[in-house]
């Protein structure tokens, strides 16, 4: 019998957020389910530059409040729903827990399912920092500039995914760390 998924895929960069949701659509697809995904772009934005303001404020969650109003009304109640990144990505840039409690308190209500995709620390370097299918958009240079060096960006990369490890502790959600040295997204996606 094919069962409805509320998860919330999170984790740093490079851990394969996007292909394991491919795998999820294809599963749902197969099992005669809808499937929404609301992706990092909508969750998530451009917080990294709005970080960078001389004078970044609380108003940066304006983008949580919005999407936790709007979910309700979108979420199909028979099939998958997975938000790409939510309120633990912004943990991972301010870590306050309590900014992130009621959001945290609501998903759990509405039974979603917290994925934290998972590194070993040793391949944060290949998988996060040189990641060459992104080098059209100037990723690894970009990376290198804007922490200083190799060594401080992936200290970053390591920081951020430790945070979200953090995070997982302190979620009232359902949590599933799943590491994905193996890159078997098939076999991932049949966990759920």
């Amino acid at each position: 019998m094919a069962l409805k998924q509320r998860l919330l895929i999170e984790g740093v960069c490079g851990t394969g957020k996007s292909s394991l949701i491919a795998a999820l659509q294809a599963r749902a697809e197969a099992e005669g389910l809808p499937c929404q995904v609301i992706s990092e772009e909508e969750t998530f934005g451009e917080l990294m530059a709005e970080l960078q303001a001389p004078s970044p404020n609380w108003h940066l969650c304006q983008r949580l409040d919005a999407l936790i109003k709007s979910l309700p009304s979108r979420m199909n109640p028979d099939g998958w729903v997975i938000l790409e990144r939510f309120h633990p990505s912004y943990f991972a840039q301010i870590p306050e827990f309590e900014r992130y409690r009621a959001y945290d308190q609501t998903l759990a209500e509405w039974g979603f399912q917290l994925v934290l995709l998972d590194l070993p620390d040793q391949a944060i370097k290949a998988r996060s920092l040189y990641r060459y299918e992104r080098e059209a958009e100037g990723w690894i240079d970009g990376n290198l500039a804007f922490y200083g060096s190799e060594a401080e960006a992936i200290a970053a990369f390591q920081i951020s995914q430790q945070r979200r490890r953090d995070y997982a502790q302190l979620s009232q959600m359902p949590v599933q760390r799943l590491d994905t040295s193996s890159q078997n997204w098939q076999a991932l996606a049949a966990l759920f």
